[in-house]
């Protein structure tokens, strides 16, 4: 591996340049002491994502892919060693060293600007701006690596070929080539894409407008599940299938857009401001900055310490749409939402059965007014009225009463349907500030039990609290059902007892 590195370095006059420039020049935005140069060694790529090449600025790294360093063999049949790809890939992994100073600015500036509007008092927090400005300074930082790209393998193809120009780019077979250059299909003419600038050599320079068109051509890319015919899709990220398999179905907005998301819904939390004793209603602009739910839950969103469906409204409808953030970076929620969508549920007619809790129809409803009933003692105990917020903490209750694992953090396979209760018998409040429901005497150390926080649980609104009911009840519904499988599957296993059939 470290020969085929050495050699696709060597093999690149620009590549190898540049190389030893970031390896040898400090980084004056470097938080350490002493400062560091922009790249300080190689690392190598986990499983768990697809991608070329990364750069860490943080460690002054470039990971790559280990298979991507092998060559392949007899021996070795799933090395993917391909030196014109692999410069290609690190003259854009190496141009990232350059821009990190500028992209860790920018991003600066976008964790600032959510603190802000987190913290702002209104009835609306529209974060459209935020992420526009976040994202655009990853277009512009993934355009610049591209141009770089570019220029290594150019560089590359002159060695062998001092004229080297676009056809002979295009020649390389390289599919990350055919983001600057196309072929006509009726003369075989090659040509550049629209809005780039090549110099008289074939190079490209960093200009606006080039930086403007790579933007274009490569960040703009879909995503495998949207590309139209015609349309070169991309597909980055985490996303798995069901079989556990990586299968990447991110585009570049909805790769940076992920992380952006899940800093904002991690802001409202932390503030948990009220405006007429309600949090402020979170609205993105999805469709203008390309973004949508299903890629940003495919690729695994971190909603942090508060697991539940977060509530945001997509103004790019009129009027602005109810949908939800669903955690899905791993499967504490829920095993089946591991870097997977979830879709929203469609609520059923009103004749087909119950919507919510709040439906005398609906299965948790004598639970839900066993609850009502022991906030409202609380309520007057203090002399207060059962309110809104009274009706918050009910519902949170009841979401708790169905799945309580986030009071036990550090037990794994955590099994909701063995935990769940049934009835709630009381309801009593600590002086920890917790509200607990119990099923079976207080005195009986065999009761269960779960609680909620009641800071927490006066701010959480009642459609989020439903949705934690509703995706505790499925998941419930699941284990049983799996139970019931592998019971049945341990009775067909067993001989009957008067020895085997024929």
């Amino acid at each position: 591996m470290v020969d085929n590195l050495q050699s696709t370095i060597n093999g690149s006059p620009f590549l190898a340049d540049e190389i030893k420039k970031s390896a040898t020049t400090v980084d004056p935005s470097d938080r350490q002491r002493p400062l560091r140069a922009h790249l300080e060694g190689f690392g190598f790529l986990g499983p768990g994502i697809a991608a070329g090449g990364t750069y860490d600025g943080s460690n002054k790294i470039m990971n790559l892919p280990p298979l991507g360093l092998q060559t392949g063999s007899a021996a070795n049949p799933l090395g993917t060693f391909n030196d014109r790809d692999m410069t290609f890939v690190l003259g854009h992994e190496i141009q990232h060293s350059f821009n990190h100073a500028s992209k860790n600015q920018a991003t600066n500036k976008f964790l600032a600007d959510v603190e802000t509007q987190s913290k702002a008092r209104g009835p609306v927090h529209d974060y459209t701006d935020e992420l526009r400005n976040y994202i655009q300074a990853g277009r512009e930082d993934e355009a610049k690596a591209e141009i770089a790209g570019w220029n290594a393998l150019l560089s590359k193809q002159q060695q062998l070929n001092p004229s080297a120009g676009l056809k002979e780019m295009h020649g390389t077979q390289i599919d990350r080539v055919n983001d600057f250059v196309k072929k006509d299909p009726s003369t075989g003419l090659i040509t550049g894409k629209p809005g780039l600038t090549f110099n008289q050599d074939s190079s490209l320079s960093q200009t606006s407008g080039n930086i403007t068109a790579m933007g274009h051509h490569y960040f703009d890319r879909p995503s495998p599940l949207y590309s139209q015919p015609g349309q070169r899709p991309v597909g980055i990220g985490e996303h798995r299938n069901s079989a556990g398999a990586l299968q990447p179905t991110a585009d570049y907005p909805n790769y940076y857009g992920t992380w952006g998301v899940e800093q904002i819904l991690q802001a409202e939390d932390r503030a948990n401001v009220l405006h007429q004793g309600v949090r402020p209603q979170v609205t993105i602009d999805m469709a203008a900055l390309g973004l949508k739910e299903h890629l940003i839950e495919n690729e695994g969103l971190d909603r942090g310490p508060n697991k539940a469906p977060f509530p945001y409204h997509d103004s790019s409808t009129a009027p602005p749409s109810l949908h939800h953030f669903d955690h899905t970076q791993d499967g504490s929620v829920n095993r089946a939402h591991d870097h997977t969508y979830v879709p929203v549920v469609p609520s059923a007619p009103a004749a087909a059965g119950p919507r919510g809790p709040d439906d005398p129809a609906h299965p948790d409803h004598a639970m839900l007014e066993q609850i009502r009933g022991g906030v409202r003692k609380i309520d007057e105990s203090v002399g207060k009225p059962y309110d809104d917020m009274s009706e918050r903490v009910s519902r949170s209750l009841l979401a708790a009463c169905k799945d309580n694992s986030e009071a036990h953090p550090h037990v794994t396979g955590y099994a909701l349907a063995s935990n769940a209760l049934s009835r709630v018998d009381h309801v009593v409040m600590s002086k920890t500030g917790n509200v607990f429901a119990v099923e079976g005497r207080m005195d009986d150390p065999a009761h269960k039990r779960a609680h909620v926080e009641i800071d927490q649980a006066i701010h959480i609104p009642v459609e989020q609290s439903d949705q934690k009911l509703l995706a505790a009840n499925q998941a419930i519904a699941q284990e049983r059902t799996l139970a019931q499988q592998q019971e049945l599957a341990r009775g067909m296993n067993e001989p009957s007892p008067g020895g085997p059939a024929r």
